[in-house]
């Protein structure tokens, strides 16, 4: 996932997490916010899931709110890959 890197800290309780920077370069078309040139991290999560995806969904909910109640981000970016 993809967030400002002063907001970072609001994931500090991952366990498995490697940081890394990225500028961010995003533009909403609408002109409602964008994110060019803003100090972004990139955190990669890694974990084992079941196979029904249970763990998978449970850190979605739990990223969805805490992104609504803290972090407070317009669009949180975030990619599952297998």
């Amino acid at each position: 996932m993809i967030l400002p890197e002063s907001k970072s800290d609001a994931l500090f309780f991952l366990k498995a997490l490697t940081e890394e920077s990225a500028a961010g370069t995003w533009k909403n078309p609408e002109g409602v916010s964008y994110d060019d040139h803003t100090n972004n991290i990139a955190l990669h999560v890694e974990f084992r899931d079941t196979k029904k995806g249970n763990i998978r969904t449970a850190i979605f909910v739990a990223l969805n709110l805490i992104n609504l109640l803290h972090v407070n981000e317009q669009i949180l970016y975030t990619r599952m890959e297998k």
